[in-house]
């Protein structure tokens, strides 16, 4: 009797230790640590402060595209920043006033998809900027309208993900835009509805945090374009939303945070390695940032204890 009990109480024991581990592994296995205090040199400013707006970049230059100004106006307009000359330039000012689109950059042309109007109109639209000959052209409208997508280029598509029809209703839908037979094709949808943000690094697509109208999320999924499927990555360990992202030598920087403005972390999604900084950039959310020669920049944005939009412009050097 005495032999059976010590035998029921280690298997017992063992089946716990067997549950525990496996939770554990299947669990956030994220490892954090405390980065170092970053330090970020004032640049010349936006040519008007602006929060809500489209940005993309290649290896010369930043552009942003509409947004809203201090006082709410929506812009139309079409701006370029050259980081050696430290200079914006205006590119056009014929574009539709929207807040919240996406901006994609291909093959020197510049696609707005998506966005809100000042009326409160979501659209289904893409238009079109040619870099080379300043024309505009109209791209085939998505299937719904929708507004704070995430966005994201490789192998000359456009991923289109997330985003918001109205101030209550959510997408999770994934599409993939194809620039050159100009067609939309709808692939699996992301793991839940949420307006996010996301980049790609070797053929997947890496979405952080977002908000889904109730409450911001801090997971980190992952979509394999080669196989059509989503994966859980980890949890951060706060929520993010608001945020603008870039990737630097396979990590993803996320800047800005809806709840914590002055949050700025790195994550190395294959190595499950989440990093934290303190600096003194320009506290924000609703901005962009890029990175361009070993340089990381962030610009604009809208500050809670003020509600302006900001027109500052920093850079960090990597």
């Amino acid at each position: 009797m005495g032999k059976r009990l010590t035998f029921l109480l280690y298997y017992l024991m063992s089946s716990l230790l067997a549950v525990a581990q496996l939770a554990n592994t299947n669990h956030n296995t994220l490892s954090s640590k405390k980065g170092q205090v970053l330090e970020f040199k004032d640049q010349n400013q936006l040519l008007s402060p602006r929060l809500g707006f489209g940005y993309a970049n290649d290896a010369n230059y930043i552009y942003v595209t509409s947004g809203v100004t201090v006082n709410k106006e929506f812009q139309n307009t079409i701006e370029r920043y050259d980081p050696k000359e430290n200079q914006w330039e205006l590119l056009s000012k014929k574009l539709s006033p929207l807040q919240y689109s996406s901006l994609s950059l291909s093959n020197d042309k510049l696609y707005v998809i998506g966005g809100v109007n000042k009326n409160g109109r979501v659209s289904s639209k893409v238009v079109i900027y040619d870099l080379k000959t300043g024309d505009f052209s109209k791209g085939t409208e998505l299937s719904s309208p929708i507004y704070s997508c995430g966005s994201a280029v490789w192998g000359g598509h456009i991923y289109v993900f997330g985003g918001a029809y109205d101030k209550t209703f959510y997408s999770k839908s994934l599409k993939r835009y194809d620039p050159k037979a100009n067609t939309w094709e709808t692939l699996t949808d992301m793991p839940s509805k949420k307006s996010t943000k996301g980049e790609i690094i070797d053929g997947k697509l890496y979405t952080i945090g977002g908000y889904n109208g109730k409450k911001a999320s801090n997971s980190v999924d992952v979509y394999d374009i080669s196989t059509d499927k989503w994966g859980h990555v980890f949890d951060l360990p706060v929520e993010v939303s608001a945020h603008a992202t870039a990737v630097i030598d396979g990590k993803i920087w996320i800047v800005g945070n809806y709840n914590e403005e002055s949050y700025l972390a790195s994550i190395d999604p294959i190595n499950k390695i989440y990093i934290e900084y303190n600096s003194n950039m320009k506290v924000s959310r609703h901005g962009g940032c890029a990175y361009i020669n070993n340089e990381l920049y962030i610009f604009g944005g809208i500050t809670s204890t003020t509600g302006k939009a900001l027109s500052s412009v920093q850079k960090l050097e990597m």
